[in-house]
């Protein structure tokens, strides 16, 4: 099995497990040893971004641990950003999703304006966090921008 970094594991905090288990899916089969440059933002975070152009938006994914960026190091200290180098991380990824069942997966690739091919977000969360409390699987779908309370009855 393919081991992302440290630094990268650390990143993943917070992070959905099923992008977690997408992107490491997606390095064994791409074969190709991306790592991950961010994964869930704080909203501080997100404003400085926002503020220096890096982000579009205050309302990233990032912030509800739905995305996660990754990146492709060059092997001499530096970053491949070439766009279609991340394309075969990207469909290996779609491919991972597919075989998993998990059909809110996005590639920032894929999108029509602004195309930003190291994002990866899913648009529900899921966690096991709250299984153990009622014996199950629990999926909580929800909008991040309506975000209050989450309560679960069972």
């Amino acid at each position: 099995m393919t081991i992302f970094n440290q630094r990268s594991t650390g990143n993943f905090q917070g992070v959905d497990p099923r992008l977690y288990e997408i992107l490491t899916m997606a390095r064994e089969s791409s074969g190709i040893p991306f790592e991950l440059s961010e994964g869930m933002r704080t909203p501080e975070r997100q404003q400085e971004l926002y503020g220096r152009g890096a982000s579009q938006t205050l309302n990233s994914k990032h912030l509800s641990g739905n995305a996660a960026d990754i990146f492709i190091p060059d092997g001499s200290g530096g970053v491949n950003w070439d766009f279609e180098a991340y394309r075969p991380i990207a469909d290996a990824a779609k491919a991972a999703a597919a075989q998993l069942g998990y059909d809110d997966f996005v590639w920032g690739g894929d999108w029509e304006s602004l195309r930003d091919g190291v994002h990866f977000q899913g648009l529900r969360f899921m966690s096991p966090t709250l299984a153990p409390y009622v014996g199950e699987n629990v999926t909580v779908r929800y909008d991040p921008r309506d975000l209050v309370e989450v309560r679960v009855f069972h």
